[in-house]
């Protein structure tokens, strides 16, 4: 799930945290019994409960608190510049991105309209990977929060379908960020 983008800006943000996995599709139950729709009334995932108590949930809103709440940050630009628009501009256009590559794990989207959602996953990774011929990360030239969610978004690729490698930058990055330690360790692999 996407809660592996969050899991990697902890990470890279060296923020100590307490990772707890379950099955949220299932019945949503944490490991000391209660049921994550206790905390996260969407029971969905990510979820993160904070130190004072509070709860916050999606995955845009999560990524921005890491990055902002733990300096120094160089996960996201500076809050109150027009460089953080465009980076929230990015993350909204991600979000987007992962309804579309989303919809795919819908078995009851079958011919005409799976046809037109792979047309408009295609537009959007196509204009990903184009800005990627310019850039070395999503956002820019460093990596930020967001390069953790679009990489969480490739990996989905080849389970709905999604044929990547027309998109020459986008492998690339795909390599890029994937041999990342917070990437290699979020996703259960150890770093060399």
């Amino acid at each position: 799930t996407c809660s592996s983008a969050v899991h990697i800006a902890l990470l890279e943000a060296g923020v100590e945290f307490e990772l707890v996995q379950l099955d949220v599709f299932g019945d949503k139950r944490l490991p000391d019994g209660s049921s994550l729709l206790e905390l996260n009334p969407k029971g969905t995932v990510p979820t993160m409960q904070l130190d004072d108590g509070n709860v916050l949930t999606e995955t845009t809103v999560l990524l921005q608190f890491i990055a902002d709440t733990n300096a120094p940050s160089d996960l996201a630009p500076s809050a109150g510049t027009f460089e953080r628009v465009r980076f929230n501009e990015t993350l909204s256009f991600l979000s987007d991105l992962h309804k579309s590559m989303g919809l795919f794990y819908n078995s009851d989207l079958t011919g005409s309209m799976r046809a037109y959602s792979h047309e408009v996953l295609h537009r959007k990774l196509e204009l990903i990977d184009e800005q990627l011929s310019a850039r070395v990360y999503v956002a820019g030239d460093r990596f930020t929060v967001a390069d953790a969610y679009l990489y969480i978004i490739l990996t989905w690729a080849d389970d709905v379908g999604q044929d990547l490698r027309r998109y020459r930058h986008l492998i690339q990055y795909r390599i890029r960020v994937g041999s990342r330690p917070s990437v290699l360790s979020a996703l259960g692999e150890r770093p060399n």
